[in-house]
């Protein structure tokens, strides 16, 4: 995933697979250094199957994101605290490829928060591990793979287009 910078302050991460844009503030707790914000993911390989310019959204994600200095270090994901995929797209594998996106997004191991109790399911096959409650919900941590660590950090400025 290349970090792309869109403008008006926006960002996110892409690749030929998934566009996770946006970076908008979210309301909720969140460490200095780091920031809760939204982002909007697209299917962008759907896009470039059908030669489409602008990808379809496919749903929404909350994530913790470490600021970077705005210099070298650039924003990363800490932790995904909700991923919501849009009703009509359900049951045909893109929760599980977002989630695939914000990992190979992410530089090191991402903290799930906030798991609901019936999708426990889907993380444990997602590859999540040490369950932990927390109130009616619970976290977990999704450990990077050897394959998932990052390989450059390309920064470029564009819209989310494919």
């Amino acid at each position: 995933m290349q970090f792309k910078e869109y403008g008006f302050g926006l960002y996110g991460w892409q690749d030929k697979d998934i566009i996770i844009a946006g970076g908008m503030r979210d309301h909720g707790y969140h460490p200095p250094g780091q920031m809760r914000a939204t982002f909007v993911a697209y299917d962008a390989a759907k896009a470039i199957k059908e030669g489409k310019q602008q990808p379809d959204e496919i749903g929404n994600l909350t994530l913790v994101v470490n600021l970077g200095d705005g210099n070298d270090v650039l924003p990363s994901i800490d932790k995904l605290i909700k991923i919501e995929i849009k009703k009509e797209l359900r049951r045909q594998g893109l929760g599980r490829r977002v989630v695939e996106a914000v990992m190979r997004a992410a530089p090191r191991d991402v903290e799930i928060c906030d798991i609901k109790r019936n999708a426990k399911g889907f993380w444990i096959k997602m590859g999540a591990e040490g369950f932990r409650a927390s109130g009616k919900n619970i976290n977990a941590v999704m450990a990077k793979s050897p394959e998932q660590l990052p390989t450059d950090n390309v920064v470029e400025t564009a819209g989310p287009k494919v």
